[in-house]
């Protein structure tokens, strides 16, 4: 059986960054819920740094200004950074400069199709939140 290691989001990232830099993945359990339905309280997420990143790209990121680790999806990318934006979230996005990005997802299911088209949904996301949670598929 595996050691259980409980930290918040903020020192997970800073103690996996550098396998992650070294060009190691990393596998993890995940948690929470902003990034429903794509990933689940428990489901196990693998992170892998990538040269470059996308719109539709769910990265591990420190978010600027509030300086708070997260797993969310790419919005939009400028310049100087990126828009983040959980797929359970319905308003809320944050911005992160481009060297605070860790890496990005790892998973076939969680293309950049799949989650463009979740935020195309946006107007309609609160309804299908609802019945994914009604459902029972938490």
């Amino acid at each position: 059986m595996r050691p259980t290691f409980i930290m918040t989001p903020e020192e997970f990232y800073h103690t996996v960054r550098p396998a992650l830099d070294s060009g190691r993945a990393v596998s993890f359990p995940a948690t929470g819920r902003s990034m429903l339905p794509f990933i689940r309280h428990g489901m196990t997420v693998t992170l892998r740094q990538s040269p470059s990143y996308f719109p539709g790209d769910v990265v591990l990121a420190i978010t600027s200004p509030r300086r708070r680790a997260v797993l969310h999806y790419i919005v939009k990318a400028d310049r100087h950074g990126y828009t983040l934006m959980g797929a359970g979230n319905l308003v809320q996005t944050e911005w992160c400069r481009r060297e605070d990005v860790a890496a990005r997802v790892d998973t076939p299911i969680l293309n950049r199709k799949r989650i463009l088209l979740w935020h195309r949904l946006l107007p309609l996301r609160r309804y299908f939140l609802w019945l994914y949670r009604r459902k029972g598929d938490l």
